[in-house]
């Protein structure tokens, strides 16, 4: 089930080669940004189960500052609630966790990204930034020691965000392809509600 907890992401980069400056492509992303709603698909591989392939699919309302719910619609049951305090975690077997969000920002690269680059940079350094015609792949790679996701991969096309890959420490690959990207859309609040693990 923690590998379920990754993503979000989605979902971002490293840094002394770039002078502790994200690229363009990725400040550009959530530039003005106050909401953000995507839908997703993902492909998770495990080696330490014999590279088993599981699919999902999901989506991600994010709010300023820090709200999101994080849900999939195939292949589990689970949700990721953050009221920008703590975030709830339910899992597939209806077991609840609610823990501080402040210890598990570097779970979600591409929401802390959302948020502030200079919060993204303190956990993620951008290694590498490869362009080729219209397209763009941006190597990320956490900065502390035991991170729970070594590196992630975004690949862009036409300055789009289309893809990312999230590599966590035991090797586990998670692959979101990102149907839909939409900005600045209503959100309800209610969304972030953290709620089940309580009573």
């Amino acid at each position: 089930m923690k590998t379920l907890i990754t993503f979000i992401a989605l979902l971002l980069a490293s840094a002394s080669s770039f002078g502790g400056e994200l690229p363009k492509t990725l400040t550009k992303l959530f530039k003005n940004t106050k909401t953000v709603h995507i839908v997703f698909s993902q492909k998770t591989v495990l080696p330490v189960a014999g590279n088993d392939v599981t699919l999902y699919r999901g989506e991600i309302f994010y709010k300023r500052p820090l709200k999101f719910l994080w849900r999939y619609t195939w292949g589990s049951r689970m949700e990721i609630i953050s009221d920008g305090k703590e975030i709830e975690t339910v899992f597939d077997d209806g077991s609840c966790q609610v823990s501080p969000l402040r210890e598990n920002l570097n779970l979600f690269p591409l929401l802390l990204l959302a948020e502030s680059s200079k919060e993204f940079l303190n956990e993620f350094q951008v290694a590498e930034d490869k362009k080729s015609g219209n397209s763009e792949v941006v190597v990320c790679r956490a900065r502390g020691k035991d991170p729970f996701f070594r590196e992630f991969v975004l690949f862009f096309k036409n300055g789009k965000l289309k893809s990312l890959k999230a590599v966590q420490s035991d090797g586990t690959e998670e692959t979101f392809i990102l149907e839909k990207i939409e900005k600045n859309v209503p959100v309800k609040e209610a969304l972030f509600s953290l709620k089940r693990c309580k009573g």
